[in-house]
């Protein structure tokens, strides 16, 4: 997994730049009209509603890996190939 900074850079920027422009928007946008008066519920609801995604991710992925897989008991075949693998043959020396 490559971690987030090699996955949304590039050579010019380009991805924070329009981060930063669509901050500055809102940020004007927040200024100018009557909508600052809303942002603290809003915010509070935004995190409210990330923390719930956080722990829905968490606990399905804690019950994902305490899954246990079946699996079959080997064939003949496949146990003599297996063997075959981890012991050595003296013969091939």
């Amino acid at each position: 997994m490559k971690p987030l900074w090699t996955t949304w850079r590039c050579r010019n920027n380009a991805n924070l730049f329009l981060l930063v422009l669509a901050g500055f928007i809102i940020a004007l946008l927040i200024g100018r009209t009557d909508l600052g008066q809303y942002l603290i519920s809003v915010l509070v609801v935004l995190g409210v509603y990330l923390l719930i995604l956080a722990a829905s991710a968490i606990y399905h992925a804690w019950t994902f890996c305490r899954q246990q897989v079946p699996r079959s008991p080997l064939s003949r075949d496949e146990l003599r190939k297996a063997r075959s693998k981890l012991v050595k043959n003296p013969k091939s020396s």
